[in-house]
């Protein structure tokens, strides 16, 4: 069975779309990618290490062949090999959502707790997949951004299907 996942990544490396583009390279291989969001430059908040640089914000829409605890593993250790290849945090994934699962518990949460609080989650989330309706407020992710209308919270930074050209990905 397929399954329909959101994964938000964000890179903290300062350093363009590499590091995003290796990720979404390693993301092909354990899954298809449907969708893919605009890129994003954050301005909103950061909670990763500390830089100079907004951190990108991407996000894309795949179709799973894991359920929601298989797949995050497969997550954290694709974030894991890059951040260790980095010698330090330069992405951060996070899985948004799955389906209309809801799941709560210490090491996983969907829909993930920050989609609907977070402009820079929600904004791009709606832009791959904007008829997801959340299975709890029972609203769209289009209708969501709605109360975030007005605020600034990033800037276009790329288009995502650029994060896909991998012919120099694979070295």
């Amino acid at each position: 069975m397929k399954y329909k996942t959101l994964i938000t990544t964000i890179d903290y490396s300062g350093k363009g779309t590499s590091w995003l583009k290796k990720f979404m390279w390693k993301i092909t291989e354990i899954s298809a990618i449907e969708r893919m969001s605009s890129i994003y430059q954050d301005s909103y908040e950061s909670e990763g290490p500390p830089t100079s640089e907004k951190p990108l914000v991407v996000c894309a829409l795949l179709m799973a062949d894991f359920s929601q605890y298989q797949f995050i593993e497969k997550i954290i250790s694709i974030e894991a090999k890059i951040n260790e290849e980095a010698t330090h945090e330069v992405i951060r994934a996070i899985v948004l959502a799955q389906e209309d699962f809801i799941i709560m518990t210490p090491k996983l949460a969907l829909p993930h707790p920050r989609l609907f609080t977070h402009p820079q989650l929600l904004f791009p989330a709606a832009e791959v997949w904007p008829e997801y309706k959340h299975p709890i407020l029972k609203k769209s992710l289009v209708e969501m951004t709605k109360e975030f209308e007005g605020n600034r919270w990033g800037s276009y930074f790329a288009q995502g299907s650029s994060l896909l050209d991998f012919s120099e990905s694979k070295k």
